[in-house]
């Protein structure tokens, strides 16, 4: 039997698809949890979670005793919105992945880090500190701190499991990231590499979890 989230999260796409296909339109009324359980093969429950789920993020709204409507926007702002649902779903799947790569590369480099690899990634943080004005320049030199912590693990396959989603990094990087956050990243790369240099893996890698997480969460916020 399918989880109740993995349920509710295809009701959500399900629901995404009919107001991008304007099926749903901004001001209708969308039809009763009853009906779209029956045409959705699924429980009441996991319908009324998923139609929170968007009342929570401002496409739906739900009225005590009339049932639940899209909200009055443009049609161009209600594409901007589930463009920015789009996004947080996909950057929080990029980030479970790196959870389970980054933090491990550091715990298995930090023992025997060579110079070259620190002074790159000393290098890659100067540069991002240099050019926060350049939003391209920027997420180019955050993003290869990253791979060159992932290639100095010596495995190709780690290294193109990261090269599938680094376009979407450097995006959410130039577009999502307020000057306080830039700051606060420039931050933790410098801790995450001194814990590196200390050939402290652990430290490193609960460093890199924190980071991510941090990361993460501040681009949900943002979108």
């Amino acid at each position: 039997m399918p989880r109740a989230s993995t349920v509710t999260t295809r009701l959500i796409q399900e629901m995404k698809q009919r107001l991008a296909d304007g099926v749903w339109r901004p001001g209708d009324t969308i039809p009763s949890e009853n009906t779209l359980a029956r045409a959705f093969g699924a429980s009441r429950s996991s319908v009324h979670l998923a139609i929170q789920k968007l009342v929570d993020v401002g496409i739906l709204e739900s009225h005590q005793g009339s049932g639940t409507t899209v909200h009055a926007f443009s049609e161009a702002e209600l594409k901007t919105r589930l463009y920015r649902i789009s996004v947080k779903d996909a950057f929080t799947k990029i980030t479970e992945l790196r959870l389970l790569l980054e933090p491990a590369a550091c715990r298995k480099i930090a023992p025997h880090l060579d110079t070259d690899t620190a002074d790159r990634l000393d290098d890659y943080i100067r540069r991002m500190v240099k050019n926060m004005d350049k939003p391209n320049l920027r997420a180019r030199y955050d993003v290869l701190f990253h791979r060159t912590i992932l290639e100095a693990c010596g495995n190709d396959f780690i290294l193109r499991s990261f090269d599938m989603f680094n376009e979407e990094i450097k995006y959410n990087n130039i577009h999502y990231s307020s000057e306080e956050a830039l700051r606060q990243s420039a931050d933790y790369h410098r801790r995450i590499l001194d814990r590196l240099k200390a050939h402290d893996g652990e430290g490193a890698a609960a460093l890199m979890t924190e980071h991510l997480l941090w990361t993460d969460d501040g681009i949900r916020e943002a979108t």
